[in-house]
């Protein structure tokens, strides 16, 4: 359901999983979380997991999820939603079930370049990632995407002089990202720019930090996100009239199996179209762990 300022979906997930995930949670959690820096990061995500699962059980499996669409920037669900939650976990639950995971491939870039080029901005070598990304994990990463996730992830809004770079990639997109943040912070052509940098320094402020340019191009970044997404559940749901959205993942949504005769590359066409600049939306593998 949608009305003017918010969304409503409904996540509905096999009981007999849910009960068995919370009976083993103590043990598992460890495994689900084995990328968390510390003890304590690990028993916030626990806790966080184990009120989720105690939600789903006490509605009878089905949930009911909120977005606020008010917000220029990402919409987060309320009160709970498997959107925040590990994709192990995700994984391990919807396995199975009749469902999709449609998201922007090389999300960041995607949402980036077409910013960049409607501004005239240097992006080559966000572009030749953008579009060549194998070829560089390949060549720069000895074949670890997880490595250069890592790089990407924390460059693109990190404060540009503390950003340690180890390879000649690196150095040149670091030098892309430094004259986007830049004309991101200083720009005054568009109201929403004043908005962006103004909400940007207020979250660093309130975190005793001084960040503002990575921050704010972070803010932008999920403004641009957000924008795309809201285009493409449009198309889905025009296209799929007897299919509902389940639940939405910042960078793409879940849903139920599309009719046979829907085509992911005409909603790319579509998207592609509208920012004059290619975005690739992909079917995401919904697979547990062996």
């Amino acid at each position: 359901m949608t009305t003017q300022n918010k969304m409503i979906y409904y996540e509905t997930y096999n009981l007999k999983k849910v009960a068995y995930l919370h009976s083993i949670l103590n043990e598992t959690a460890p495994k689900i979380y084995d990328k968390c820096k510390n003890q304590e990061e690990i028993m916030t995500e626990t806790q966080k997991l184990e009120t989720f699962l105690e939600y789903i059980i006490i509605n009878d499996g089905t949930i009911e999820v909120e977005y606020d669409t008010s917000t220029i920037y990402r919409w987060c669900g309320r009160p709970f939603t498997i959107q925040s939650i590990s994709g192990k976990v995700r994984n391990f639950l919807l396995e199975d079930e009749p469902l999709v995971d449609i998201d922007i491939e090389n999300s960041i870039c995607a949402c980036l370049i077409p910013f960049c080029l409607k501004y005239n901005l240097k992006c080559a070598t966000m572009k030749y990632y953008y579009e060549e990304r194998q070829c560089i994990i390949d060549e720069y990463y000895n074949g670890s995407k997880e490595k250069c996730k890592e790089f990407i992830n924390i460059a693109f809004f990190n404060d540009t002089q503390k950003t340690v770079t180890h390879n000649e990639f690196e150095e040149n997109l670091l030098k892309d990202i430094e004259i986007l943040q830049d004309f991101v912070y200083h720009a005054n052509d568009d109201p929403i720019f004043s908005t962006i940098r103004n909400d940007a320094e207020i979250s660093q402020t309130k975190k005793h930090k001084t960040n503002y340019k990575g921050a704010t191009l972070s803010k932008l970044y999920h403004h641009i996100e957000c924008g795309i997404l809201k285009e493409a559940l449009q198309y889905y749901s025009e296209s799929n009239s007897n299919k509902q959205i389940k639940t939405l993942m910042f960078d793409g949504f879940i849903a139920d199996k599309p009719d046979d005769d829907f085509d992911i590359e005409a909603l790319n066409e579509h998207i592609s179209t509208l920012l004059r600049s290619h975005v690739k939306f992909v079917y995401k593998e919904i697979k547990g762990d062996s």
